[in-house]
Order: C-alpha cells, then sequence, then structure tokens
C-alpha cells in the first residue's frame, strides 16, 4: 500500500487500486439558489482530488458538514473522477450564511488508470 499526504488530502492506494482519500476542506459554495418547491436554500460546490477514481466501477464518496451551518449535503464523482461535486440544503433560516464551511470529506474508489 502507498501512503501519502497531498496538500490537504491523506490518500491510501491499495495494490489492487483500491484508493482512500479524506480530508477537511474549506469548501466555498455557489450562491444560495431557492426551491420553492421544498422551502430549501440550495449551494452547490466543486472540489478537486488529488487522484481521479474510475466512475465505471464502484466507488463511494461521503461529506460531512463541520459547522453547524448545513443540513444535508450531497457528494458525488463528476465526469473525469477528479472533482467531487457538493450540494448542500438549507432551511430558510439559515440562507444567509457566507461560504467557506469546513467539510469533512472520505472519497474511496479505484484509480482511474
Amino acid at each position: 500500500m502507498k501512503e501519502y499526504d497531498s496538500g490537504d488530502w491523506h490518500v491510501k492506494e491499495h495494490a489492487n487500486g483500491w484508493t482512500e482519500i479524506t480530508g477537511t476542506l474549506g469548501v466555498d459554495y455557489s450562491a444560495t439558489v431557492h426551491s420553492s418547491s421544498t422551502g430549501y436554500h440550495y449551494r452547490t460546490g466543486t472540489v478537486t482530488l488529488p487522484v481521479a477514481l474510475d466512475n465505471d466501477r464502484p466507488r463511494t464518496a461521503m461529506a460531512i458538514d463541520s459547522s453547524g451551518g448545513l443540513h444535508a449535503i450531497n457528494a458525488r464523482l463528476q465526469g473525469s473522477g477528479g472533482e467531487l461535486k457538493l450540494t448542500t440544503g438549507q432551511p430558510a433560516e439559515n440562507k444567509g450564511e457566507l461560504p467557506g464551511y469546513p467539510t469533512s470529506l472520505c472519497v474511496a474508489g479505484y484509480k482511474k488508470a
């Protein structure tokens, strides 16, 4: 197994290609978009990963808000497997909070060849 740090990330690459990427980053989210059907305000952010993962093989992505201001985060790998797209949902009373939330991220999958 190869294990190293890359910027804010900690990476573990196993011999079979399975790769685990973890870190806590200050994620900048876009301006709030209101959904009238749910009453929630949504923001999105994109995080570049230090290692691209293969989107055609088993993988997982998890994000946990560390600020207490968000109520939900959806994390998914984008097209090339080298980016993580985060979408947050907040009730109306939190819509004015500033971007830059510290977010703990864990992404795992097979390294893209």
